[in-house]
């Protein structure tokens, strides 16, 4: 029944279900530690070593990107026009036909989110299903570890239809062209809204809602959201960030694979090896 496959999707773990498959985030755990473990205001950034255990590293990771998530959504909140940068809607360089993307106006520093990855957030059974069906081959859909999806929204908009921020601009970045490496990355958070300063707990519906109340847990204590993460201090330039799209013949003639230091050219991937990068694509 619903209920039945809503309780199913609210239960099961498909982060120990991919690690039992031998499916990990190593790569973007180690890319997100060192960036966000360069900011001078990290208590564990001097003479800091990358955690070797998955666990550890990853428990770091959440813990600081979810720090992040309440400093800027407050900062975001204050309407300070002292702010060291913006991200602006411009035509991307990318070519003619890629439309609008995401653009740094002043600098932001390697480690900060950059903006996040707004929209409704559907399970990863139900909501997948619902999604299918409500907005079939959904070019923004991204998929959280956990199986969570967000449809990104490129048109500002919030869940109540108000509201603009230049921290919404994550839909709108592009993947890199041929040569180019990403300057942000995606990460994944998972937040207490109860825990976060009143300013951020205000705005945190700008971000992130649930397109669907979940029935096994406060949706406020686990409000689920994708925040894109600077690789390196970024001064005045379009934002890139890495597809992930899975090897396929259905692939966009525009699309070129970003290659990491040490793997398997994605061309030579078998099986395919999911990531939660990758946006779901038809």
């Amino acid at each position: 029944t619903y209920f039945t496959a809503r309780y199913v999707e609210e239960s099961l773990s498909f982060e120990r279900i991919d690690a039992c498959l031998g499916i990990h985030q190593r790569f973007e755990e180690n890319a997100c530690w060192v960036a966000t473990h360069s900011l001078p205001k990290c208590p564990s950034s001097a003479a800091a070593v990358t955690p070797t255990l998955m666990s550890q590293l990853k428990r770091e990771n959440a813990d600081n990107i979810r720090l992040a998530v309440a400093a800027a959504l407050s900062e975001a909140s204050s309407d300070d026009d002292a702010a060291v940068y913006r991200v602006t809607r411009q035509l991307s360089t990318v070519g003619a036909s890629s439309g609008d993307g995401a653009f740094v106006q002043g600098c932001c520093p390697r480690g900060a989110i950059v903006c996040f990855y707004h929209g409704p957030v559907y399970g990863p059974l139900v909501g997948r299903v619902k999604l299918m069906l409500t907005d079939p081959g959904s070019a923004y859909a991204l998929v959280m570890p956990d199986g969570y999806i967000i449809n990104g929204k490129t048109s500002g908009a919030t869940s109540d239809g108000s509201d603009e921020s230049t921290l919404l601009a994550g839909p709108l970045c592009q993947h890199p062209p041929k040569g180019r490496q990403p300057n942000v990355m995606f990460y994944p958070a998972v937040c207490d809204v109860a825990a976060m300063p009143a300013a951020a707990a205000a705005s945190i519906d700008k971000v992130a809602w649930y397109d669907t109340a979940p029935l096994t847990f406060d949706a406020r204590q686990e409000t689920r959201t994708m925040v894109l993460v600077a690789l390196r201090d970024i001064t005045d330039e379009e934002l890139f960030v890495d597809y992930r799209y899975m090897p396929g013949d259905n692939l966009p003639k525009w699309y070129s694979p970003v290659a990491r230091e040490g793997e398997v050219p994605q061309e030579k991937w078998d099986p395919p090896r999911p990531n939660f990068d990758w946006f779901i694509h038809a």
